[in-house]
């Protein structure tokens, strides 16, 4: 690999940051170009599969294009040796990036269809993660089918997100309040139809009186609780994303 190359791969690097920063590491993937009949097609699809890996939130994407805006692209090529795209290639170039995966892919007439493929391969371990094959009907279609290719591959090789802490402590919030406005209510309900019932003794109705009033502060207490609860499962369904 040159030494231009390696300066430019080195400006992307994450060890190029300053040492004084506190952000948290989040694993990178690289995103080469993808290659196909349609020059155009391909490198829209390679912005889509970033954009898709990206909206994860874990991954720290870095393109082809980042490259680019450093050196030209095919002395970038040429002097990287990747006009083979091979795997070792992949990992070289990954591994000067600080990237744990590669994905590429391709735009490809097959008969009258196109035929889409994303592969995800890892740079650490040499081996191929995966990768989505599938026909459209038209350049146009290139997009969607792209977007899923790159989801189903992204999420075969990770873990899903954590579930928000706020989206928990809703759920057992809620239903701690739940408990208790069922409880309240139910009693106050029981106190209501004892106190109007003529058949009832005065002990009964003596009892119901002084039930109804506590039963239905805590029943309306537990109302409260379960508004709160459902509070905090947005605030979860939010962080969550999409």
């Amino acid at each position: 690999m040159s030494a231009v190359l390696l300066l430019a791969l080195c400006a992307l690097s994450p060890t190029a940051a300053p040492a004084a920063s506190t952000s948290p590491q989040v694993e990178r993937v690289l995103v080469l170009d993808f290659t196909g009949l349609d020059a155009a097609a391909a490198r829209a699809a390679a912005v889509i599969a970033a954009s898709v890996i990206q909206e994860r939130g874990a991954y720290d994407v870095v393109t082809a294009a980042d490259v680019q805006a450093l050196m030209d692209r095919e002395a970038n090529k040429q002097n990287a040796g990747c006009d083979d795209g091979s795997e070792s290639c992949f990992a070289e170039l990954a591994s000067a990036l600080g990237a744990h995966n590669v994905l590429h892919g391709s735009v490809a007439s097959l008969g009258s269809q196109v035929l889409v493929t994303v592969s995800l391969f890892d740079a650490d371990a040499g081996v191929s993660l995966g990768r989505k094959v599938t026909e459209v009907p038209t350049l146009n279609d290139v997009s969607g089918a792209t977007k899923r290719l790159t989801r189903e591959l992204i999420d075969e090789v990770s873990p899903p997100p954590p579930t928000p802490p706020a989206l928990v402590w809703g759920g057992v919030v809620t239903g701690v309040g739940t408990v208790v406005a069922a409880a309240g209510l139910g009693v106050a309900a029981w106190a209501y139809l004892i106190e109007g019932d003529p058949k009832s003794s005065t002990a009964s109705k003596d009892a119901a009186l002084s039930a109804h009033v506590p039963a239905s502060v805590v029943g309306m207490v537990g109302v409260g609780v379960v508004v709160v609860g459902a509070s905090l499962i947005t605030v979860g369904v939010i962080q969550g994303g999409p």
